[in-house]
């Protein structure tokens, strides 16, 4: 199991999903008490600020990777909040060549 140290940032790669349809991207990952939150950000609306929201990982799920920009590899999957805007939702196996599976977790 992945060992978080609180308040830290990881950058990790996850399949964010609404629908049963998403992307792979990067998502930052903080964890407060032990407990790991995908912290999603979107821009709003023209003249609007930006939108967060905070999802709860399982850290059972998560898997140190070996890139140079990526801290951990998220196996599961992050249901964006509805308000959300993702754009060119695909079926997830297609956002990543190769799909999640080909990943070389450390």
């Amino acid at each position: 199991m992945v060992r978080l140290t609180n308040g830290r940032v990881y950058r990790t790669w996850a399949l964010v999903t609404r629908g049963g349809r998403g992307r792979h991207q990067l998502v930052d990952v903080r964890a407060e008490r032990d407990v790991p939150y995908a912290v999603l950000q979107w821009s709003g609306r023209e003249g609007c600020e930006w939108a967060s929201s905070r999802v709860r990982l399982d850290v059972a799920l998560l898997r140190e990777l070996k890139w140079a920009e990526v801290d951990l590899l998220y196996t599961g999957r992050i249901e964006a909040p509805a308000r959300m805007p993702l754009p060119e939702l695909i079926e997830p196996e297609a956002s990543m060549p190769g799909g999640p599976s080909s990943l070389q977790a450390g």
